[in-house]
Parts: C-alpha cells; sequence; structure tokens
C-alpha cells in the first residue's frame, strides 16, 4: 500500500534543491570530504571533514532580507538555509523542519572555533541551542547578499555567485511513499 506526499521545493536563483543550501562552513566541508570517507564513515565523514575546515575558516559577510526587511547584517561562519532534514547524511535535528510548510529553515552562525564545535555538538545532540552566536529563523523568501562570491552548495552541487534569491514553491512536487 502507498499514499501521496507533496513536498515544497526550493528555487534558488535559476536552480532548483529539495534539500538544502549551505554557505561558507557547510559547502567548504561538502567539497572537501574524501568520497571513500564519506561512503565508509556516513555522518562521521562529515563532522570530520568540517572539523579540518576550521583552521581554514574565514567568516563572510552576509545580508539577509525577508520580503524586502533586512534580518541579518554582518559576518557568519556559515549559513543554512534548509528544506529537508539532513545536512548531507547528518539529520538537522531543527525542531521546525518540515518537507511542506512552506518554509526553509535559516541558521547561522557568528560563532568559529570552540564555540562553534559546542554549537554544533549541542545541535546534534539535541540540546538547548539558543545563544547569541546562533540564529534560527523561518521564511518562505529570502534574499542573500554576500560582500564576494562563495561558494555555494544546493544538495551537493556546487556553484559560486554573490546573490541568492530563495523562493519556496508550497508542495511543487507529490512522491509514492510507502504505508507502514
Amino acid at each position: 500500500m502507498s499514499h501521496t506526499e507533496t513536498v515544497d521545493v526550493m528555487r534558488i536563483n535559476e536552480r532548483y534543491g529539495l534539500n538544502f543550501v549551505g554557505v561558507g562552513l557547510i559547502a567548504d566541508a561538502s567539497r572537501q570530504i574524501d568520497p571513500i570517507q564519506k561512503e565508509t564513515l556516513g555522518s562521521i565523514g562529515y563532522f570530520l571533514a568540517t572539523i579540518r575546515q576550521f583552521r581554514e575558516l574565514d567568516p563572510f559577510n552576509v545580508r539577509i532580507e525577508r520580503d524586502g526587511d533586512l534580518v541579518h547584517d554582518g559576518a557568519v561562519s556559515f549559513l543554512y538555509i534548509g528544506n529537508g532534514a539532513y545536512l548531507g547524511t547528518v539529520p538537522t535535528k531543527l525542531p521546525t523542519q518540515s518537507f511542506n510548510d512552506g518554509l526553509v529553515d535559516v541558521v547561522h552562525s557568528s560563532a568559529i572555533g570552540f564555540p562553534m564545535i559546542r554549537q554544533l555538538l549541542a545541535q546534534q545532540l539535541g540540546l538547548e541551542q539558543s545563544s547569541d552566536e546562533w540564529v534560527h529563523l523561518q521564511m518562505s523568501h529570502l534574499t542573500v547578499r554576500l560582500d564576494e562570491p562563495q561558494l555555494i552548495d544546493v544538495d551537493g552541487e556546487h556553484f559560486t555567485t554573490d546573490e541568492l534569491n530563495i523562493d519556496v514553491l508550497p508542495n511543487e512536487l507529490a512522491f509514492l511513499v510507502p504505508t507502514h
């Protein structure tokens, strides 16, 4: 037996994604992960690649607007825009995560070094994540302006740009899902 479930799609400039958009640490780590390590270690491989990237981490300036209103203007170490439940093979464990609510989760952090490791571990363990360095918002449309072109990761595909216009297309795709 099966039933149909619809999912939102993210339109990112002229591209489309189902799961996530990553900038900064996220994009750099996914580009650097060893394919053999990814296959054999799964989510631990992503975590190790992230730890390796800390040595080369350079915060970048980002301006985030929601429907023309400024919601952030400053330096961050990473930016995650997610529609799905996973970042690579790592579960996001965001309590608001949904494939079909018409919204994306937008998470960014200005933390570097140990404070970032602490925040990432707390997030993975489902612990309290509130801090001035860790921001989590939800929205259906956003514009991201970067001071200079950055590597962007959309569901594992990479490109470089200095501006992202992201719209959520609600219930855009239908999937046939087995009923348990």
